[in-house]
């Protein structure tokens, strides 16, 4: 059935939120970034993160906003 964030079930906190989830497959990295990676300042060129997050918007038809993992 999936993760379900509190933000995301309650409905009201954020009205028209969507949580996705990615692997790391699929992505136009090379090297050690060979996958989907989705984050600059990683080491990863900053042109195959723009190329991976286009990817991530044409698949899912939204704007990304990417959250920090704490």
């Amino acid at each position: 059935d999936g993760l379900h964030p509190d933000w995301l079930v309650a409905g009201d906190a954020l009205p028209g939120a969507v949580g996705v989830q990615t692997t790391r497959a699929g992505g136009v990295g090379v090297g050690p970034y060979a996958s989907l990676n989705l984050r600059d300042g990683v080491g990863d060129a900053p042109a195959v993160v723009a190329a991976n997050l286009a990817r991530l918007r044409a698949a899912t038809g939204v704007e990304p906003v990417l959250l920090d993992q704490v």
